[in-house]
């Protein structure tokens, strides 16, 4: 008999963040069926479901009946920043598959009458070959504010300015470059020729509308082939091999504007992005025992 178990999940999650740096996009690994969900992903040391498998291959020793899953999920990240006492709310939708797999019996079940006759000490020879999400990074998040005081353009006057000032031909093609290029810096004149380089910025004294919008997407996933079994009544042993791989994008967009359009003069507003992208892919294997110890009572 076949069990077929549909799990559709839908997980909310808050991000909250009260300052102008953003920490890095961190795992959000609620995924796997209905039953790893409700024991908050504690699965591993029970055993019974291909997401246990996962965790602990042994786990998959524990399953008695041939078994498929399919565990869609639903998610909405909020988050709320905080930037010189102006808040800003953001959220993203995401949706896909969290879990699909397929468990099957190779062997006989240490259930059946059968099991019970036969000399071998071994049980329960599972095959459970799916898939998992094993962590989601999308989310958004924007930020916003006044900034009475400096400007980016500060930073990258720090740098052009390191030692005796660093010549346009040598300045960061990724940052101080590009703004030398649409002149938000630019090099005072010299009077002598043994003057050094001197930058100066086209917002020196603060009073522009800052923003900051991060874009993130991407996933952590693994395939699955793994093989379990009981030795006895209470040793299960499992093995797995894995193909595992990795996506993670971020798109950061950094504005500066003048928002009453004369309080800063020869300025409108720029615009910085950036963009990253990781690929990465894996292969590898794991090992997993699950005993059954005895029971202890105790008296009191």
């Amino acid at each position: 008999m076949k069990t077929i178990t549909l799990f559709f999940a839908v997980i909310f999650t808050a991000l909250t963040a009260r300052s102008q740096s953003v920490d890095l996009a961190k795992e959000d690994n609620c995924f796997g069926d209905a039953k790893q969900t409700a024991l908050s992903g504690s699965i591993g040391a029970i055993g019974g479901t291909f997401s246990s498998a996962m965790q602990n291959p042994a786990g998959l020793a524990l399953c008695f009946k041939n078994e498929l899953t399919f565990s869609p999920f639903m998610k909405l990240k909020r988050t709320q920043t905080e930037m010189n006492k102006n808040i800003s709310n953001d959220e993203r939708w995401t949706n896909g598959i969290g879990n699909l797999g397929f468990v099957y019996g190779l062997g006989k079940s240490s259930k059946n009458k059968s099991s019970r006759r036969s000399k071998s000490q071994w049980s329960n020879l599972n095959l459970g070959v799916g898939f998992m999400r094993t962590a989601d990074f999308n989310e958004r998040m924007l930020a916003e504010g006044i900034n009475n005081k400096n400007s980016l353009l500060d930073a990258f006057l720090e740098a052009a300015n390191f030692g005796e000032g660093v010549s346009p031909g040598n300045l960061d093609p990724m940052s101080t470059a590009l703004g030398l290029a649409v002149q938000v810096i630019d090099t005072m004149p010299k009077q002598f020729p043994y003057d050094s380089i001197h930058y100066f910025s086209i917002i020196p004294a603060g009073k522009e509308m800052q923003s900051l919008s991060i874009n993130r997407s991407g996933y952590a996933k693994s395939f699955v082939i793994n093989f379990a079994a009981t030795y006895g009544k209470k040793l299960s042993l499992g093995f797995s091999i894995l193909k595992s791989s990795i996506y993670h994008a971020e798109e950061v967009l950094y504005r500066e504007a003048d928002q009453s359009g004369d309080s800063i003069p020869y300025f409108e507003s720029f615009t910085y992005t950036k963009n990253i992208t990781t690929v990465g892919k894996g292969l590898g294997a794991k090992m997993g025992v699950i005993y059954k110890a005895k029971k202890l009572s105790l008296g009191l």
